[in-house]
């Protein structure tokens, strides 16, 4: 998590650091930050709710795409 917090720093606008420092919060047991920090990471790009970019722009395992995508099901329930 460090790393990505790192990455933020040094660009706050780099969504692929928000949405990867979000789903490893959200799967190490931080479910709020982390779906507040993919929330970001979709203002910045909306590329990141789609599990085909993830797999074959962002080079993302099926795990943490797996991740993702049950984050974004809870963000849109919130809706």
């Amino acid at each position: 998590m460090e790393q990505w917090r790192s990455a933020i720093k040094l660009r706050p606008d780099l969504a692929d650091a928000w949405a990867a420092l979000g789903t490893v919060e959200f799967s190490s047991g931080h479910k709020m930050e982390g779906l507040a920090d993919l929330k970001h990471a979709l203002t910045i790009e909306a590329l990141y709710s789609s599990p085909d970019y993830l797999k074959y722009e962002a080079f993302w395992s099926a795990k943490l795409i797996g991740f993702e995508q049950e984050m974004i099901g809870l963000l849109n329930a919130r809706k």
